[in-house]
């Protein structure tokens, strides 16, 4: 083994640790009562997660597992492991917190997703499964019920709830890394759609990513045709962002795409 697998090893080792020891204290102060601590190590504890991810995608030879029984029990790892701890975070918020709605929007997005590797469960992980969405069906109503206040979020870098935005930064790494098969979150809203929608949760990027992941990513032109997209998005983003005839000229245009793409079935997972 190499030195540099060595210190992947090292790097993910040391961030695995650290969410453990977060999530520690912050069951600590959840026993005391104190949310506001409690909340802030368990955000703390997924940002260190992120690096986990990070650094767990770097080790694993993505390449020759992803798409095979391995990369799909990696993947449904990921997800288990992230419900494992979101789920804690809205014990800590109020009711009509904008973070527990939009954790419990993740909650649900993960369990959803999870359904697709059902098949590689063994007994333990499928009574996990099960609990899972036990506590899904729980959730549902208050996720309903902030349908529209989650639809209008502005992207990352306009966040002015601090304790979301951190969250949101945190999923938007996790999301990115290969061992993660669900887009959680946009990357810090730089994207010529979200710009034009002012939002990252919208119905018509959710076709937007369902076209991405079921057309484009499944062939090498079209792996090109996104990398390039997202080396040039920024800057169009930003100009878009600065010019709101503009931006609503661009979002009627993509409104008339997404309708037409979902007639041609092409819808979100």
């Amino acid at each position: 083994m190499s030195d540099i697998e060595n210190m992947q090893i090292q790097r993910a080792t040391n961030a695995s640790n650290e969410v453990s020891r977060l999530m520690g204290r912050g069951e600590y102060y959840k026993g005391r009562g104190d949310n506001a601590q409690a909340l802030n190590n368990y955000i703390s504890a997924l940002e260190a997660y992120a690096g986990y991810a990070e650094a767990k995608s770097e080790i694993i030879s993505v390449s020759a597992v992803m798409g095979s029984s391995q990369g799909e029990i990696i993947s449904s790892d990921t997800l288990f492991e992230l419900f494992g701890l979101l789920q804690f975070i809205p014990s800590c918020c109020n009711s009509d917190s904008i973070v527990r709605a939009y954790i419990d929007s993740r909650l649900v997005q993960i369990y959803q997703w999870l359904d697709q590797y059902e098949k590689f469960f063994d007994e333990n992980t499928l009574q996990r499964y099960e609990n899972i969405g036990n506590y899904v069906r729980e959730i549902e109503p208050n996720v309903s019920k902030n349908k529209e206040r989650l639809s209008t979020l502005k992207p990352i870098k306009e966040e002015s709830d601090e304790a979301l935005k951190i969250i949101r930064k945190a999923l938007s790494k996790i999301s990115y890394t290969k061992i993660c098969p669900l887009k959680l979150e946009e990357s810090s809203g730089c994207f010529i759609a979200t710009a034009a929608y002012s939002t990252p949760i919208h119905p018509d990027l959710d076709t937007f990513r369902a076209f991405r992941d079921e057309k484009l990513l499944t062939h090498w032109i079209g792996n090109k045709l996104v990398e390039i997209y997202y080396q040039l998005s920024p800057s169009v983003a930003e100009y878009i962002n600065q010019k709101p005839r503009i931006k609503r000229f661009v979002r009627r245009q993509l409104e008339s795409l997404a309708t037409w793409m979902r007639n041609q079935g092409i819808t979100k997972n």
